[in-house]
C-alpha cells in the first residue's frame, strides 16, 4: 500500500493539475479574503469588529474546498478520460487498493493545500485588519476555529471527489454536475430551507466556518462528522463499484 500511495503522489507531483490547483487556491483565497474585508460593514455586511465579520474574513479559505473536490474527481475519473485505467489495473490488480491509495494520497495533498490556504488567509488578512485597528486573537474560535474548519472541508471535499470520480467515471460530467449541485442546488436549499440544507455538504461546510451562529445550521462538531460520513460513503461506493464493474477504457 505504501508503494501505491507513493506512486499516486508521484502522479500528482508530475502533472500540471496539482500546480494549477495550488495557484488557483492562492488566487481564490486571496480574492475571497480581500472581498470580505473590503465589503465589511457595507451593504448589510457585518463589520470587522463583529464575530460574524471576522468569521467571514477567515472563512475565505473554505473556497479552496471546491478546487479540492475537482482535483479529487480528476484523480479517479481522469484515469478513464485519459485511458490509463487499464494500465493502472494491470500494475495493481487489486482494484480496492488502487482507490484506497488514491484516497490517502488526496488526503495528504488536501492537508498540504489547507496549509497553503491558511498561510494565504493570514498573510492577506492580518496586516489589512491591523491597518483598520482590528487585532483578532489567533487562537480564538473566530480565527483558529474557522481556519481549522476550512481545512477540514478541503480535505473531506477532496475525498468526496475521489469517490464521485470513481462512481461517475466521466470526468467532465462529474466536475460540472458536482459544482452545479453544490453552488446552485445545495446553496439554495441552505438559504431557503435550512432545516433540509443543514444536512447537506454545503450546509455542513458553512457550519464548520462558523456560519451556524446566524443560519440555524448544525454545530461544528456534528457538521464535521456529517461531512466525514459523506466522504466515507462516496469513497466506499467508489471502491465497491470499481471492484465490481467492467473497466471500459
Amino acid at each position: 500500500m505504501n508503494r501505491l500511495v507513493k506512486a499516486e503522489l508521484l502522479k500528482l507531483r508530475t502533472t500540471r493539475t496539482l500546480y494549477g490547483t495550488i495557484a488557483g487556491v492562492v488566487v481564490l483565497v486571496a480574492l475571497g479574503v480581500s472581498a470580505a474585508i473590503a465589503t465589511a460593514g457595507t451593504s448589510g455586511n457585518a463589520g470587522l469588529h463583529t464575530t460574524e465579520g471576522l468569521r467571514s474574513v477567515f472563512g475565505g479559505a473554505v473556497n479552496a474546498g471546491f478546487l479540492m473536490l475537482v482535483i479529487g474527481i480528476i484523480t479517479t475519473a481522469g484515469e478513464y478520460r485519459h485511458n490509463t485505467i487499464t494500465a493502472a489495473l494491470l500494475i495493481t490488480p487489486q482494484r480496492r487498493q488502487l482507490i484506497a491509495a488514491k484516497t490517502i494520497a488526496i488526503a495528504i495533498v488536501g492537508a498540504g493545500i489547507a496549509v497553503i490556504a491558511t498561510a494565504v488567509t493570514l498573510t492577506v488578512s492580518l496586516p489589512w485588519l491591523a491597518a483598520k485597528g482590528v487585532h483578532p486573537a489567533l487562537l480564538s474560535t473566530d480565527v483558529a476555529g474557522v481556519l481549522l474548519g476550512s481545512a477540514t472541508v478541503m480535505v473531506l471535499f477532496g475525498l468526496i471527489g475521489i469517490g464521485l470520480g470513481a462512481i461517475v467515471r466521466n470526468q467532465i460530467a462529474a466536475v460540472v454536475g458536482s459544482l452545479v449541485w453544490l453552488l446552485v442546488v445545495e446553496n439554495l436549499l441552505v438559504s431557503l430551507f435550512p432545516a433540509i440544507g443543514k444536512w447537506l455538504s454545503f450546509g455542513a461546510s458553512a457550519s464548520l466556518i462558523g456560519s451556524a451562529t446566524n443560519a440555524g445550521l448544525l454545530p461544528a462538531g456534528v457538521a464535521a462528522l456529517l461531512l466525514l460520513g459523506y466522504a466515507a460513503a462516496f469513497v466506499a461506493t467508489g471502491i465497491h463499484l470499481t471492484a465490481t464493474r467492467d473497466v471500459i477504457a
